[in-house]
């Protein structure tokens, strides 16, 4: 998997028009999903032998550029998650400030989470 996204016309022609950010832009501050993912499964000592869990997305937010969405397939409480994670020393601009339960995270076909199919997923 190439990480980017792209579409066919109707004509069969393909169009590269991005691609997948594992990255947010947080009021100016660049916050990588993949170290807040793994901070999450450290404190709360989730092994993911089974499937993906958790995954870390970026929405629009007007205030902000972007704001951090944590998508579970497992219950996690807001408040309990903030504080874990500021504990943990995670920044503040990184915690998760929306959470959303799940019935499963996307995967792409190499079973790797995917940000791109779950980022509209906090939307639903």
């Amino acid at each position: 998997m190439t990480g980017d996204l792209g579409r066919f016309d109707e004509e069969g022609f393909l169009y590269i028009e991005g691609r997948v950010s594992r990255f947010s832009k947080v009021g100016g501050e660049m916050v990588p999903h993949g170290t807040v993912e793994q901070k999450i499964l450290e404190v709360y000592g989730i092994a993911e032998n089974e499937g993906p869990q958790i995954v870390v997305v970026g929405v629009p937010d007007t205030a902000k550029g972007e704001a951090i969405v944590l998508l579970t397939a497992i219950e996690i409480n807001g408040d309990e998650l903030r504080e874990r994670l500021f504990q943990a020393g995670l920044p503040n601009l990184w915690i998760p400030k929306i959470i959303r339960r799940v019935e499963h995270i996307p995967l792409l076909g190499s079973e790797r989470r995917t940000s791109a199919a779950a980022s509209d997923l906090p939307s639903r």
